[in-house]
């Protein structure tokens, strides 16, 4: 699946690297239902956080990370960015400011990253967890 998610990833990038810089800041405009290999997602800023509920047999259940406590996704710093993309050498180079005219930024809660790869002629949302297995997002809602 990694070489796979690699793939989509790179197709994106270069899709997205002939135009200038674009804000790839997670904003309220991210708000929404997304749905991808990996399941069904909400996301709902909740002040400076988001939080994140999983659809599992049509109901909405939040994200737990550990001690059955909800996940709080917050905004994601330099360093964090290039640990959950450590095994997706494209997605660091956006990081490092290396692909002109693109943009990456993330929310996470440590163990999941909710990202966004934009432009200024498109949005690619994706979440990724901490061992670098990503899963293309599209927007339901």
């Amino acid at each position: 699946m990694k070489k796979i998610t690699s793939k989509i990833l790179f197709t994106a990038l270069v899709a997205f690297g002939v135009s200038s810089m674009a804000s790839a800041q997670i904003t309220s405009a991210d708000k929404g239902i997304y749905k991808g290999n990996a399941g069904t997602f909400r996301m709902t800023p909740a002040g400076k956080s988001w939080t994140v509920d999983l659809q599992q047999k049509g109901k909405w259940e939040r994200l737990a990370c550990g001690n059955g406590k909800a996940c709080r996704f917050t905004p994601t710093g330099t360093a964090t960015l290039k640990r959950f993309f450590a095994k997706n050498p494209d997605l660091v180079q956006v990081v490092n400011g290396k692909v002109p005219g693109t943009k990456v930024q993330c929310v996470d809660s440590s163990l999941f990253a909710f990202c966004r790869l934009d432009d200024s002629q498109r949005k690619t949302h994706f979440i990724i967890d901490r061992q670098g297995n990503a899963s293309i997002l599209s927007k339901a809602g």
